[in-house]
């Protein structure tokens, strides 16, 4: 394969180069984990030699007429040479082909018993699909494989062990019976029976009983109930055994299916390192071969593949081995030097498949001329001489540097890169923990605990933007992606019931309704049921794909033994320096199968690159003087401690993220104390929404608030730096004379949202368009359930707007868009009296849904062309020229969608924006549900994830919903004496007794804070621009302004 010389003018391909959303196809590092998959881009060029000697052991090891001894095959190389990546080559061909169990272990930890430490990662290895796209693990095929071979007993028997319907005395009866017959088999003739046995108790869809057996495979002690589970079955903890099942499990491969064990060993040279200082630094060395070799001579179809550095070989290695082991090391066969330098050509072959790959997945056509372009071979010359890691992280860093330019840049002279730095200790810590890991719980509901910890600490592995969040619920866990502008949900839910009496198809079914639009993942730690004609066998076809639109995949024991293991690691080492860096690199959750299916990263865009943020604008020197850079503060101060000893109470503004209540009766001070909040953080360059429903918020517009005599010096200047630091903006919906703000129907990217996403907000839009119309919400109302299908219909048609107008013609016309999803349920009446409504609705609050100045969530927060350089956007947003409650709810509840909205499309880590919602019990009241209530309670839940706080304020605490209690981290209760209140706030102050009890002998700016846990009484301090009512009139004139109160 060779590069043209010369690039073309304007190739397409140079402008697909540079897009941000394009796969990441240049990574140059194999992981461990990666070596379950084949390599997309595998080049078969690239170490041919080594390729067709393990073919030849490979054919040797399987044939007919086994050898006399095994193999082994070692693999000398320098750093980067390719050595992980060829040892996944060789799993993947012998996989193809079926003529072998692979089992891949990295050799660098210090063990007691390498034995042992080879086992583990040989069961591990052998609980991986065994071919990619199929649910059968080896050791799941390797079970089938040795109950098919028993063809003397009836099939209808060898099937009952098999259909998962079976009581675990029973299928202790029958694997009993089928091992002592398997024994009687020539082939099987001198295999240990119980290893057997052990092997038959994996056919069952049991989770009772496989954990156990595969904890008898890795010799591991079980207790007595776990041994009644395998029919008593004694377990073989001693530290002869390990070698001893290892043999015995590669000559059940032979017997069964004339299949070679291959172990695959990377990075041996780990071992020479971890001895170096110690008093016979080869000894440690010499132990880990002799297992290796061991295998090997007592198992004749065994394949040992031990890749190495060759430079620590020849240098200790080499020396620390007796002849005997260092001969079937050198010279049964040779070692194979990997050539680690690369030529131009060889640069364009392994270069040329990743750039298909991206030139598909943006929709360009490569260039049959040149497999390479918009490469040239001038560009490919000074690859030469490199290592395929090096040519690799060429063509990544200037694939990089594009995106970054958003063009296509002219590659720099190629430089080798620095060389990859020493393995961490983190490495050495991890393998030395996954040693030593225990086995799992079973217990479906702490596995779905644990699945949801693996999917949250998946983000701190994610590249390009993506992070998770997950939650468990019992069984279930309610997972979510975020990637750039895109929310994609599913619920995942641990199914390892028996299919015996239903219990597995109850569970399915339990399933599906409450994952109702949203795709669902059946999560099972053995195998699916597979017995043709089984009711729950026909239902899960039909629900998943490719029939349905669900998935099911089974989760290996090994992984949740590792995420269980990893847990233990991060919550050991979590916080120590480095850490971060090395779990992003060695990928430890993010490399397992189900993991990666789950979150289906091997499909997942990565999400593009923040803008660039342009600099600000060069600013007059009195305006600088004026508004000089805020540093964000270390924390928020709120006041001090009540008491002999006053200190000062502070927080982290992180933890704003996670919503605050203001809580007081009238004249308690909870709306000061909620604003001297607001202030700091609008000096620390976080935005802040106020939704003000009586007009007192209103005064941050006012220029004469900002002038008002203030005899404190310090407060005096405090508050010109608050002016000189951000722009004020008023609104008043509903009124032409102010500052009006239009609010869609429903959110304008609706069409575009997943299914489950586009019908939550369409039946919220409804329901809250229905409140105007005076329709009843309990009940169905059949002009409800239309009025959310005409709202989904318009939006998924293609440049069309959902608008009260276009919403009464396709009601009114009935339109075959729209009656094709009742297939004549409702009667012509409902659609007429709707669209009638519809147009009244229309006529009489055309101000609230029609206008030029439309509701714009960037715009509310000072973002992109509402941004002024220097300025920190305070808006507020005066409800009270709505109309109408039922008016007000409507304009509300759509404003807290398109919040919700712009969370998704903006997720960040960090605190990036505060709502805070005045008189918040009419926005999530604990009796009635209006239109706000549902958007309010789900914008709880999701705006923690995407770094923007929500602060609730009321001095009506007893009308509140406190089932929200759980989305709020930070509670500031001042005076309240209503009984009704005070009950309600018990639990909030659990943690302090009697401080419910005193809550109405407070006084003005007392409170008591409740934050995680702790309690405490606190003083807050008074706001720099005290809430005071504006008339009508005033806020009007001073919406008109358009941001003078700003500096």
């Amino acid at each position: 394969m060779t590069a043209t010389t010369t690039a073309p003018a304007a190739d397409p391909r140079a402008a697909a180069f540079a897009r941000p959303d394009g796969p990441e196809v240049f990574g140059g590092v194999v992981h461990g984990n990666q070596v379950w998959t084949p390599d997309p881009f595998d080049v078969e060029t690239v170490h041919p030699e080594a390729r067709a000697a393990f073919a030849r052991l490979l054919a040797r090891a399987s044939s007919a007429e086994p050898p006399p001894h095994g193999k082994t095959l070692l693999l000398l190389g320098e750093a980067g040479s390719g050595k992980t990546h060829l040892l996944r080559a060789f799993r993947t061909a012998a996989h193809a082909a079926g003529t072998a169990y692979c089992g891949y272990l990295q050799m660098t930890s210090r063990s007691a018993n390498y034995a042992r430490y080879v086992l583990s990662y040989l069961i591990d290895s052998l609980e991986q699909p065994y071919r990619p796209g199929a649910a059968t693990t080896g050791l799941g095929r390797l079970a089938r494989g040795l109950i098919d071979a028993l063809d003397m007993i009836p099939a209808a028997d060898r099937q009952r062990l098999c259909d998962d319907l079976l009581e675990p005395a029973e299928v202790a009866e029958l694997v009993f019976r089928f091992a002592d017959a398997a024994v009687q088999y020539p082939q099987f003739a001198g295999l240990d029976p119980n290893l057997l046995r052990a092997v038959l108790f994996l056919l069952p869809n049991d989770g009772r009983i496989r954990p156990k057996a595969l904890s008898w495979l890795r010799c591991e002690d079980l207790p007595d109930h776990d041994r009644r589970m395998l029919g008593g079955l004694v377990p073989r903890p001693g530290d002869e055994m390990p070698l001893r099942t290892i043999v015995g499990l590669g000559r059940l491969m032979a017997a069964v299916q004339s299949a070679a064990l291959v172990l695959l060993v990377d990075q041996i040279e780990e071992v020479i390192e971890l001895a170096r200082r110690d008093a016979a630094p080869g000894e440690l060395f010499r132990t880990a071969v002799n297992t290796l070799v061991d295998v090997a001579d007592a198992l004749p179809t065994a394949v040992v593949v031990v890749g190495c550095l060759k430079e620590l070989f020849d240098e200790i290695g080499r020396q620390s081995l007796p002849r005997p082991k260092l001969d079937r090391l050198e010279h049964d066969p040779a070692p194979l030097p990997l050539a680690s330098r690369r030529t131009a050509e060889d640069a364009a072959a392994i270069v040329a498949p990743r750039l298909a790959a991206l030139w598909d997945a943006a929709g360009v056509p490569p260039d049959p001329a040149n497999p390479v372009a918009p490469y040239t071979a001038a560009h490919l010359a000074p690859l030469a001489g490199m290592s395929a890691r090096a040519v690799l992280a060429f063509f990544h860093q200037h694939r990089s540097r594009c995106v970054e330019a958003g063009r296509w840049v002219e590659p720099a002279g190629a430089t080798p890169p620095p060389p990859p730095p020493p393995p961490s200790d983190f490495d050495q810590l991890w393998n030395d923990a996954l040693a030593a890991q225990k086995p799992p719980l079973v217990d479906e509901p702490k596995l779905a605990e644990l699945l949801a910890w693996a999917v949250a600490e998946a983000s701190a592995e994610a590249d390009g933007g993506v992070f998770f969040g997950a939650e468990a619920d019992d069984r279930f866990v309610q997972v979510e992606a975020h990637a750039g502008n895109a929310v994609d949900k599913q619920l995942a839910a641990v199914c390892d019931k028996s299919a015996k009496g239903g219990g597995l198809g109850k569970q399915v079914e339990e399933v599906v309704s409450r994952a109702g639009e949203i795709p669902a993942v059946f999560l099972r730690s053995t195998d699916f049921p597979k017995t043709p004609g089984a009711e729950v066998t026909k239902r899960l076809a039909k629900l998943c794909l490719p029939v349905g639109r669900h998935r099911r995949h089974v989760v290996a024991n090994s992984d949740w033994r590792l995420m269980s293991a990893f847990r233990t690691f991060a919550a050991a080492h979590g916080k120590a320096p480095g850490f971060a860096d090395w779990q992003l690199a060695a990928k430890p959750l993010t490399g397992l199968p189900s993991l990666r299916s789950l979150l289906a990263l091997d499909t997942r865009p990565a999400a593009p690159p923040p803008a660039p943020v342009a600099p600000p604008a060069v600013l007059p020197k009195e305006a600088a003087r004026a508004a000089p850079p805020p540093a964000t503060p270390a924390a928020i101060r709120l006041g001090q401690t009540r008491g002999a000893a006053p200190a000062a109470v502070e927080f982290d503004p992180q933890s704003l993220c996670r919503h605050a209540a203001f809580l007081g009766g009238s004249g308690s001070g909870k709306t000061t104390a909620a604003l001297t909040v607001v202030e700091q953080l609008l000096l620390s360059g976080v935005p802040v929404v106020l939704v003000d429903r009586k007009g007192d918020l209103a005064r941050y517009a006012d220029p004469d608030a900002w002038i008002a005599p203030e005899p404190d010096a310090d407060r005096a200047a405090r508050r010109a730096r608050l002016r000189a630091a951000i722009d004020v903006a008023l609104y008043t919906p509903g009124k032409d004379a102010g500052r009006p703000l239009a609010i869609p129907v429903a959110p304008p990217d609706l069409g575009r949202l997943p299914a489950a996403d586009r019908e939550q907000l369409a039946q919220y839009a409804a329901a809250a368009l229905g409140v105007m119309l005076g329709y009843k919400s309990r009940g169905s109302d059949p002009k409800l359930v239309i009025l959310q299908k005409a709202i989904e219909t318009l939006a998924a048609a293609p440049d069309r707007v959902v608008t009260i107008k276009a919403l009464q013609l396709l009601v009114g016309d009935q339109d075959d868009a729209l009656t094709s999803h009742f297939d004549g349920q409702y009667e012509a009446k409902h659609f007429t009296k709707l669209s009638q409504d519809l147009l009244t609705l229309g006529l009489q609050h055309r101000r609230l849904l029609e206008g030029s100045d439309r509701l714009d969530v960037d715009a509310l927060l000072g973002r992109g062309a509402a941004a002024r350089p220097g300025k920190t956007r305070l808006s507020v947003v005066s409800t009270q020229f709505l109309g109408d409650e039922q008016a007000a709810d409507f304009w509300v509840s759509q404003l807290l969608l398109a919040v919700e909205r712009w969370t998704r499309q903006h997720p960040s880590p960090r605190l990036q924006a505060v709502f805070l919602f005045d008189e918040a019990d009419r926005y999530l009241p604990a009796v009635g549900k209006p239109a706000t209530k549902g958007p309010m309670e789900s914008l709880l839940r999701r705006a923690r994830s995407a770094g923007v706080g929500v602060f609730l304020a009321t001095q009506s605490p007893g009308d509140l919903d406190y089932k929200c209690r759980d989305q709020v981290t930070t509670w500031l209760v001042g005076k309240v004496k209503e009984t009704v209140a005070v009950g309600k706030l018990r639990p909030v102050l659990e943690a302090k007794p009697g401080a419910a009890d005193r809550l109405a002998e407070q006084g003005a700016g007392e409170f008591y804070l409740a934050r995680e846990g702790d309690v405490r009484p606190v003083r807050a301090d008074v706001c720099l621009i005290p809430p005071a009512q504006l008339s009508e009139d005033r806020i009007l004139a001073v919406a008109r302004l358009g941001g003078a109160a700003g500096g």
